[in-house]
């Protein structure tokens, strides 16, 4: 007899609009920065924060084709600094500045820019493959809602706290 039994699903894979954003070196952001920015640009060391905050802004970039996309790809020496998602768009005169939230496990962090071009823009739109997320990348990701419940928990706690009082 001969085992018939079916071969395994090979993972399911989608295609991806990202807007992705080559960022230069640290420099002092030009001021007024609309974004209340000292500085902008890449730095070895930098917080995921603080990644964010000096690449999700401030662009000349297609309103529509950001408002399309999945995923904004922050990239540096070529290579994917930072995934962030795109809930939608600031204005700031005649730029744009990404909001969404910053992915800081995401696969694509520490691999290649996948959109590579030798052009002086930094931003380049495209479509990526990708499989979905791991079980291990869902779970060191905490839920947005299940975040925001835990720092209201412990901010009310933190408020409550009272300093003890010593009497003579």
């Amino acid at each position: 007899m001969s085992d018939s039994s079916p071969a395994p699903a090979a993972p399911h894979v989608r295609e991806l609009q990202v807007v992705r954003i080559k960022l230069g070196n640290e420099r002092a952001a030009p001021q007024p920065d609309p974004l209340g920015r000292d500085l902008i640009g890449y730095a070895e060391g930098l917080t995921t924060h603080e990644l964010w905050l000096r690449g999700r802004g401030v662009w000349k970039a297609k309103l529509t084709t950001i408002a399309e996309a999945d995923l904004v790809l922050l990239v540096a020496e070529g290579t994917v600094q930072l995934v962030g998602t795109v809930d939608g768009a600031s204005f700031h005169d005649a730029r744009v500045a990404v909001t969404g939230m910053p992915l800081p496990h995401h696969p694509l962090v520490g691999q290649s820019d996948p959109l590579p071009n030798n052009s002086q823009n930094p931003i380049k739109y495209g479509t990526i493959t990708t499989a979905p997320p791991t079980a291990a990348m869902a779970e060191s990701q905490r839920d947005h809602h299940q975040v925001l419940a835990h720092a209201i928990e412990v901010l009310t706690e933190a408020a409550h706290l009272r300093r003890r009082v010593l009497h003579q």
